[in-house]
């Protein structure tokens, strides 16, 4: 084996994903929490692969290595008994990038295919104001609730103090726009062996479904904050 670990656009890909933050970048709000927002268009959000229900199994939301063409130990582990390990079952999440004004970079939100219905009708009933350049249209982006109560507005902010303190920040952004890699970039799943342990932990018997897997010391490598419990499908 030798010392050379990536190549061409593996690397180019790590160097772009090394630029963000990801303590930082993922938008996650309690019960009456809220930050400023500007949304950079209306359909900044993209649908990806997630396992996202595997708390018991210590597993939380991440995407699945499957779409990428590796094989996917979440995945061969559902396939192996579907009932029994059924929170592992693949399912679509979304990623909703807007930009934090009181951060000054833009994040992102990961949510259902509930929420993101909600949150496209809002952005829908606010679409002309967005995508008009003359509009300085700032949002309070507020969550509500917990569990399966929890509901997320877009509210136009109308205080002209507020919108004053912000424009700076808001204007930072213009001719701004969200690119494909930059949720690539956002979409870090942990490594295989991270994954291994931890089913390894939960008593999955990983020795009868993956008879040739080698366990090695576990690692913190590549491991990321888990989405907020609260905000996992309704």
């Amino acid at each position: 084996m030798g010392l050379i670990s990536k190549r061409g656009q593996e690397v180019k890909d790590t160097v772009n994903r090394d630029d963000i933050d990801l303590k930082k970048v993922y938008i996650r709000l309690k019960d009456g929490q809220s930050i400023k927002v500007r949304l950079l268009g209306v359909q900044d959000y993209v649908q990806y692969k997630a396992h996202a229900n595997g708390f018991n199994f210590g597993i939380y939301t991440q995407p699945c290595l499957a779409p990428t063409g590796v094989e996917c130990p979440l995945c061969k582990a559902y396939e192996h008994d579907k009932e029994e390990y059924k929170d592992l079952r693949p399912s679509n999440r979304y990623l909703v990038a807007m930009a934090d004004l009181e951060e000054n970079m833009i994040r992102v939100w990961d949510c259902s295919k509930t929420q993101l219905k909600n949150l496209i009708a809002q952005i829908e009933e606010y679409e002309d104001m967005i995508t008009d350049p003359d509009e300085e249209v700032m949002f309070t982006f507020k969550r509500t609730g917990t569990k399966t109560s929890t509901s997320y507005t877009l509210s136009p902010i109308m205080n002209k103090k507020q919108k004053d303190s912000l424009r700076e920040a808001y204007h930072s952004f213009d001719d701004k726009e969200v690119e494909d890699s930059f949720f690539e970039g956002c979409l870090v799943p942990r490594t295989e062996s991270i994954i291994m342990n931890a089913l390894k932990q939960a008593g999955v018997p990983v020795n009868e479904i993956f008879p040739d897997y080698v366990f090695e010391e576990s690692t913190d490598e590549g491991s990321i904050e888990p989405v907020d419990d609260d905000n996992m499908p309704f």
